[in-house]
């Protein structure tokens, strides 16, 4: 096409027609005509040539080229790269849709799995992937997982419903299947529901060391598994085991068979230990609806069998209210001791000697005055006391007591010395020699004023500890007698280890004394054996003149008993001491 233009007009002369030539001819050559858009594009593509520029005429030729023909290839291109990316994309979203099918579908599992093993299901089987080596790993985590979990669960529910160390059920368990044993209606003969102490069990791991304690109890627990296969088995407390045994034969035909299981020497290493055992029984068919209450009245029954020295006691409703009694008799003594009422009184029986002296001696004497019960017996309420864990507080209760008599007697003149009974409670806190010696310092009192009495078994309960204590008291100027002398299992033995400086004989001994020759034999033995340990002796218990000849002939030097004065309440003391002579020599 050749335009030529002049004063604003044009001509035009192509190969095209007039309007084609026209448009072309108005083309840039870098306009829209060059587009690479298929609708972004003109018709035709054109380039300008100037063929004479000049004022006023100016001539340009226009090449033109339809742009369908010229970007047919490349609009073709287009379309195939734009078909091939749907393509593309396509196969793309499908294999990722694959992979992500073949990733999350066993994650999925997997985190089922482990909503399963939270909920506590243990058992169930993890395949493990093998198609994607990080769930692989993951499926195998996941084993490892589910295996230590059962573990440690198994392991856990064992812990709970057994004894770690016997390997038997514990209480509450035990407790737990005796109440489905008593649900399940086809168990109509019924059964026996046994409390199982072993005797002085607390002397074997004194004297043999724990350890052999322990081996002592899982022996008693393998032979209740050995003829008590099918059974509820347990241990309840330290030394309690807790047995079921089915009736299949009269009670005490199955007890007496029990006790032949169990008793008999327990063989460690060296070590032959005999076992001792008490038995409370109570009876599914009357004593009890429950497994508790089975069980608390069978441990009554055994309580009884303990403390009396019985093998077996069988629950009767006379035994818990008794029980009962000495709960609330403990309660009580709390009370007493905190002082709500003035129920706990101090008593003082003379101790007179043969020499010639001005001292007056007592021994110190508990006496509990109930407001309802009355008098009630320190052979009663004592052994409750050290049972309960009270006879430390009351220890203290009648230092502070006697303490106080001592300085009231002392503003008045009178000078005495006064023995008061340790426990081997007492002996096992080394605190008790500070507490005596500064309530001595506080009322101006010697050490003189007071005196100690220590029964042998007390000692040897934990004998190092006791004596090491003893030798304190002996060196802070305190006198120290072995009460009850003659009535334990290691007097001879342990004698010439003991810093005391007094024997006392058991008044079991001495009641009898001008009747029975032997009573005599080992009074004299004790006189004779006190004289070779440079020791003084008192006896006590005299009831008659005939006793206390003998004693005065032999060489005693004091004496105690009902013969010569009862025990007296503290404001007896004074009128007596103005009354009696210190001592025996004294007394024309």
């Amino acid at each position: 096409s050749f335009i030529a233009r002049r004063n604003g007009e044009s001509v035009i002369i192509s190969t095209l027609p007039p309007v084609a030539a026209e448009m072309g001819a108005m083309q840039d050559a870098a306009g829209r005509a060059g587009g690479n858009f298929y609708f972004d594009r003109a018709d035709l593509v054109s380039r300008d040539i100037t063929l004479r520029e000049g004022n006023p005429l100016v001539v340009k030729a226009y090449l033109s080229l339809s742009a369908r023909e010229a970007f047919l290839e490349f609009d073709l291109l287009q379309v195939q790269i734009f078909l091939i990316s749907i393509v593309a994309i396509v196969a793309i979203l499908l294999i990722g849709r694959v992979g992500a099918q073949r990733l999350s579908t066993p994650l999925r599992q997997l985190a089922k799995k482990a909503a399963r093993i939270a909920e506590g299901d243990f058992k169930q089987e993890i395949q493990e992937s093998k198609s994607i080596a990080e769930i692989g790993e993951l499926s195998r985590a996941f084993v490892s997982m589910q295996q230590g979990l059962a573990e440690r669960e198994e392991k856990i529910l064992y812990q709970s419903s057994h004894d770690v160390m016997t390997g038997l059920y514990n209480r509450q368990f035990a407790i737990t299947r005796l109440d489905q044993l008593l649900a399940d209606t086809e168990n109509s003969a019924g059964f026996l529901a046994v409390v199982i102490n072993v005797r002085q069990f607390k002397l074997i791991n004194e004297s043999f060391g724990h350890q052999i304690g322990d081996l002592c109890l899982m022996e008693v627990a393998h032979r209740l598994w050995r003829h008590y296969p099918d059974t509820i088995a347990a241990r309840i407390a330290g030394d309690e085991f807790f047995l079921v045994i089915p009736k299949t034969g009269g009670a005490n035909e199955l007890l007496l068979q029990l006790e032949n299981h169990l008793s008999g020497e327990c063989q460690i290493d060296s070590l032959q230990i005999s076992l001792r055992f008490s038995f409370g029984v109570a009876d599914s068919s009357r004593d009890g609806d429950s497994a508790s209450q089975l069980l608390e009245r069978a441990s009554i029954a055994q309580d009884r069998a303990r403390r009396e020295q019985d093998a077996f006691v069988f629950y009767d409703h006379r035994i818990e209210e008794e029980h009962k009694k000495r709960i609330l008799l403990l309660n009580d003594l709390k009370g007493a001791l905190s002082g709500e009422s003035e129920q706990l009184h101090v008593y003082f029986q003379p101790k007179v000697g043969f020499a010639d002296t001005r001292e007056y001696r007592f021994e110190a004497l508990l006496r509990w005055i109930h407001p309802e019960q009355g008098f009630v017996s320190p052979e009663y309420f004592i052994p409750l006391a050290e049972q309960a864990g009270l006879i430390t507080r009351i220890t203290d209760w009648v230092i502070e007591q006697v303490v106080l008599h001592l300085a009231d007697w002392k503003s008045r003149g009178l000078t005495a010395s006064v023995a008061i009974n340790l426990s081997a409670k007492d002996l096992a806190r080394p605190g008790i020699l500070d507490l005596i010696t500064l309530l001595l310092e506080q009322h101006g009192l010697p050490a003189a004023a007071l005196s100690f009495e220590i029964t042998e078994s007390d000692i040897m309960s934990d004998a190092e500890a006791a004596i090491a204590l003893l030798h304190r008291f002996r060196g802070q100027g305190f006198d120290v007698a072995i009460d009850d002398f003659g009535t334990g299992y290691s007097s001879l033995s342990q004698l010439k280890h003991m810093p005391v400086s007094e024997l006392k004989i058991d008044k079991a001994f001495v009641l009898n004394l001008d009747s029975s020759t032997d009573d005599q034999i080992i009074v004299r033995s004790t006189l004779l054996l006190a004289r070779q340990f440079n020791l003084k002796v008192v006896a006590e218990g005299v009831e008659n003149q005939q006793s206390l000849s003998l004693l005065q002939q032999w060489g005693c030097h004091w004496i105690q008993g009902f013969y010569l004065s009862k025990p007296l309440p503290a404001r007896d003391i004074l009128e007596w001491m103005a009354s009696k002579p210190a001592s025996l020599a004294n007394a024309g």
